[in-house]
C-alpha cells in the first residue's frame, strides 16, 4: 500500500488517535502531520502511530516526529510509536549511537537525537495524568503481525520530547 505520495490516514477510536503514515517520510510530510497536530484535543488521551507503511525516513521526517511528541508532551498525551521498517530503525539506531559518542566524548549538552531518544524511550508523566496509567493485558491496536509492538532499541514508545 506504499505510494509515491506520503499521506497520514487518521482515525479516533474514544480517546485514542490511531495515527497510520504511508510513504517516504521527508520534507513532504509535514503538511500532513499539520492535520494530526490538528486533532490532538482535550479528549484525546494517546496517539498510536503505525510506521509500518513508511519505508524511508530522512531528518526532516524525523523532526516531524519530534515537533509530533512535543505537542503530545505538551497536552499529557502519550505517544506510541511502532511497526518501524528497516532503514527508518537504522537511522534511529545510528542517532543513538552517534548522539552517544558526542556527548561522551565532549560532554556536550543533549542534542536533537537524545531528544528524539528521549521522545520513543522514557516513561511519561501523561498516562497519569490522563488516568490511563494502568497497563492493559492485550494492546487495544493491531500491529499488522499478530504480535505486540516492536519495543527494540531506538524503537517505540512515549511522548517526552525535550528542546
Amino acid at each position: 500500500m506504499e505510494t509515491d505520495c506520503f499521506h497520514i490516514a487518521i482515525r479516533r477510536h474514544g480517546p485514542t488517535l490511531h495515527v497510520r503514515p504511508s510513504g517516504e517520510m521527508d520534507l513532504d510530510a509535514k503538511p500532513a502531520f499539520t492535520h494530526v497536530h490538528d486533532a490532538l484535543n482535550a479528549k484525546i488521551a494517546a496517539v498510536v502511530c503505525d510506521m509500518q507503511h513508511v519505508p524511508f525516513v530522512d531528518v526532516t521526517g524525523l523532526n516531524c516526529l519530534l515537533i509530533l511528541a512535543a505537542h503530545a508532551r505538551a497536552r499529557h498525551i502519550v505517544l506510541f510509536v511502532y511497526n518501524w521498517r528497516p532503514q527508518p530503525q537504522h537511522l534511529l539506531e545510528l542517532l543513538d549511537t552517534l548522539d552517544r559518542e558526542a556527548t561522551s566524548a565532549r560532554g556536550t549538552p543533549p542534542s536533537a537525537a537524545r531528544a528524539l531518544h528521549a521522545a520513543l524511550h522514557e516513561p511519561p508523566a501523561a498516562p497519569r495524568a490522563c488516568g490511563t496509567d494502568r497497563q492493559p493485558e492485550q494492546p487495544a491496536y493491531p500491529t499488522g503481525r499478530g504480535t505486540a509492538p516492536h519495543r527494540g532499541p531506538a524503537l517505540a514508545t512515549h511522548a517526552a520530547a525535550r528542546y
